[in-house]
């Protein structure tokens, strides 16, 4: 037998000083390979709002603006166009958008890369991703944070070509940015979402929206979602029982706090919590000897855990000419791994390669204050700095060998 373990403990910091935008000089080249391309502003928000003729608002550079006036290649896709279509993650994203290319990468960490250019080295925690996910113009740190669901949207912008100037990350390829719902304060409301299908699956969506004051409101989602595993992973012990692969156990919440006590300011608090508790991926080895897609010949367990916070505060003051923000966030990703990485049992390979655990954990804290123009004037403008610490570990403990029993721990 022979045993191998190995940690790594990344630390690094970034920090761009500063970022300028001109809308008429620093993005006038992607302005114009915007407008030549085919999918340069492409409304899938939805076709009834399209052949109306309604104004599509978007965030794009920072600043609120409509898409057909945005000097970029944008898709925006509304809620109800996600709904219909059963994009509820990232992944189901995969073909949606002219451009946009979402993948599995060892069955935990999501691939994402738009026009080809994405993140080439997901397992690597240090390594910067070509496209970049934002959550209300937050930077998600960590690709395995990528594995959660979207909850309580608004839309999703897709922006195409480099972004690094205005998101104050190197997104050569472009980023995704999932923007929320905000808090309502002229109306109580809510909803409450079940959807049950086979192999148990329950998805249950509750919503609230509580005004406390005239200038102060309060909204909040849960989501769970559960069913049963796709395939069974045969060869283990039998204290395993029938052990489902492809399963879910997931539960997602998000508390958000707004207040404008002006009409020239408003501060936004948002938190949101993801977790999952899961067997891991079906990935049936090309040399199974079951034929039979949905048994998995595999005598070690897998296993997936994920933990997802996020916390951010939004701050906006209207000086006329223009708006100063301050986004201020804090994030935590903890995610561990039991993996059968040789993907078939002893008495087929006549030998293992199992890790017991790959776990990796990422916290972050990042600043940005920008302050963008007001208005359609002849001079549109944003300029602003950002800073950006990560803390970053991985701890990994494989075991390889001929014998016929492999380390448990």
């Amino acid at each position: 037998m022979v045993s191998m373990r190995h940690k790594a403990r990344f630390l690094a910091g970034a920090m761009i000083p500063a970022f300028l935008g001109l809308s008429q000089t620093a993005h006038a080249a992607e302005a114009a390979d915007s407008l030549a391309t085919a999918d340069a502003a492409t409304v899938d928000v939805g076709a009834a709002e399209a052949d109306a003729g309604e104004e599509i608002i978007v965030t794009g550079e920072k600043q609120e603006t409509t898409l057909q006036r945005a000097p970029l290649a944008i898709t925006a896709i509304g809620a109800d166009r996600l709904a219909q279509s059963n994009v509820t993650q990232l992944i189901d994203m995969n073909g949606f958008v002219p451009g946009l290319t979402v993948a599995n990468s060892g069955s935990f960490v999501r691939v994402v890369s738009i026009r080809g250019v994405g993140y080439e080295a997901s397992d690597n925690l240090s390594a910067q991703p070509g496209t970049s996910f934002h959550i209300d113009g937050v930077y998600v740190v960590s690709p395995y944070a990528l594995q959660q669901d979207f909850l309580d949207l608004k839309r999703v912008e897709v922006l195409r070509g480099p972004q690094g100037t205005v998101f104050g990350q190197s997104a050569t390829g472009g980023i995704i940015n999932a923007i929320t719902e905000k808090p309502d304060m002229a109306k109580f409301g809510g909803s409450v979402q079940l959807e049950l299908g086979n192999y148990d699956l329950v998805r249950g969506t509750a919503t609230l929206n509580v005004p406390l004051t005239d200038t102060l409101a309060i909204r909040g989602t849960v989501q769970r979602y559960y069913h049963k595993g796709f395939a069974v992973q045969t060869g283990l012990a039998p204290s395993y029982g029938r052990y489902g692969l492809d399963d879910a156990d997931r539960l997602s919440t998000k508390l958000s706090l707004l207040w404008e006590p002006s009409d020239s300011f408003s501060a936004q608090l948002t938190a949101q919590y993801f977790t999952a508790d899961e067997n891991g991926a079906a990935q049936k080895h090309v040399a199974d000897p079951d034929p039979d897609p949905r048994r998995i010949s595999q005598d070690y367990p897998n296993k997936y855990q994920l933990d997802f916070f996020l916390a951010y505060a939004d701050l906006r003051y209207d000086l006329g000419f223009g708006t100063l923000k301050s986004l201020t966030s804090y994030q935590r990703t903890r995610n561990h791994n039991q993996i059968d990485v040789d993907r078939l049992n002893y008495a087929s390979l006549g030998a293992y390669d199992v890790q017991p655990y790959w776990d990796n954990g990422v916290d972050a804290f990042s600043q940005e204050f920008n302050l963008t123009s007001n208005g359609n004037g002849p001079l549109s403008y944003i300029v602003g700095g950002y800073f950006l610490y990560q803390n970053l570990k991985q701890d990994i403990l494989e075991y390889k060998g001929t014998d016929a029993t492999p380390p448990s721990t």
